[in-house]
């Protein structure tokens, strides 16, 4: 599969930058890929534009989302929806900016194609992949 290939090269491209740095020199590296940041919101409206379909969107106030379940479940169970939280509904991952002594991942590696979100939506509209099943336990 093509994504496997790209993941295989990029790990092997990796690991050779990884081997010569030196300790302590080198800032953190963070990955904020161009064309990449798409919050829920956003995501959702490319796809219904690109579908034609509307879906029907239904505003949960703070006190009923899914933060408040997290805090009412029992340990470990709330961890899994703190961090679905965390990411979907308050946007952490993308909520940050780099200053000057971060280092965006992508510049790491300017010869590979990083694939926009609007790119990999028409993937999926013209050849899905099959889905995958994943869980927290």
């Amino acid at each position: 599969m093509r994504w496997q290939r790209s993941i295989t090269r990029k790990t092997c491209s990796i690991h050779d930058q990884s081997c010569h740095r030196s300790k302590g020199q080198e800032p953190g590296a963070n990955h904020k890929a161009p064309r990449q940041r798409c919050l829920p919101a956003r995501f959702v409206s490319s796809w219904q534009i690109k579908t034609g379909r509307t879906f029907q969107i239904t505003h949960l106030p703070s006190n009923k989302s899914s933060n408040s379940l997290a805090v009412s479940l029992p340990r470990p169970d709330n961890i899994a929806m703190a961090i679905l939280h965390n990411i979907f509904v308050e946007g952490a991952q993308l909520s940050f900016e780099l200053e000057e002594k971060d280092l965006e991942a992508s510049k790491l590696y300017p010869d590979y194609n990083y694939t926009s979100v609007d790119s990999l939506l028409d993937i999926c509209l013209v050849n899905p992949p099959n889905p995958k099943l994943a869980s927290f336990a």
